[in-house]
């Protein structure tokens, strides 16, 4: 009798250790499936990150490119401001010598009526 219930015990935690192994290979299987899946997607974050790195670089690059285009425009400005001062300091001579002239146009105006010429002369 001790020993059918010695069995019967040895039966009964065999068919436990049987359920608990199934038990771990059940989950065992799903952390290796958890496991692939977390490694895919790291996979993913890597590679997002470095298409994310890419941009970055050339977003780098155009900001680069305008810099350097703005700072072109910025010098065509500078020099054609200084041709406008040029001009206008040309201008402002050029009205100078206008008014000279137009005095000295009536000065002579004057001095000429001082003088009579003969007819055939004039």
């Amino acid at each position: 009798m001790k020993f059918c219930h010695l069995a019967a015990r040895s039966t009964t935690a065999a068919e436990e250790t049987s359920k608990l192994i199934a038990s771990s290979v059940a989950k065992t299987k799903n952390g290796s499936l958890i496991a692939s899946e977390t490694a895919q997607s790291l996979k993913s974050i890597f590679e997002s990150v470095s298409q994310t790195a890419v941009l970055v670089d050339q977003i780098a690059l155009a900001s680069n490119e305008q810099a350097i285009g703005a700072e072109e425009i910025n010098q065509g400005v500078s020099e054609v401001d200084g041709v406008t001062q040029q001009n206008n300091s040309a201008a402002q001579e050029s009205a100078a010598a206008a008014e000279q002239l137009s005095q000295q146009a009536e000065l002579l105006k004057s001095m000429r009526s001082r003088f009579k010429l003969a007819d055939n002369y004039a």
